[in-house]
């Protein structure tokens, strides 16, 4: 699971930057939020203080998806606004 996570991870910024797909980056971050969950999970079984140690990353993760999320809504607004307002008859 954890080298999941790290694949999750690695991929992530291919998604984003190389094939500049933000809703595609956006499921990739929803999937990578569901995995450190379970990792946490499977961490705490093991070790509790390895387990609560994916709290903070599973914060900073859910952080950055809305941010995410923010971003593309935006980037679709303007395209919006754009597309009726400024489209010349």
């Amino acid at each position: 699971m954890y080298a999941t996570n790290l694949l999750l991870n690695w991929f992530w910024p291919i998604i984003a930057f190389g094939i500049n797909s933000l809703l595609g980056a956006i499921v990739e971050m929803i999937i990578l939020l569901i995995v450190v969950v379970v990792n946490g999970v499977l961490f705490y079984i093991v070790d509790k203080i390895s387990g609560v140690l994916f709290i903070p990353y599973f914060i900073y993760l859910s952080y950055a998806t809305l941010l995410c999320i923010h971003i593309f809504i935006l980037n679709n607004l303007v395209t919006f606004i754009n597309v009726i307002f400024l489209y010349k008859h």
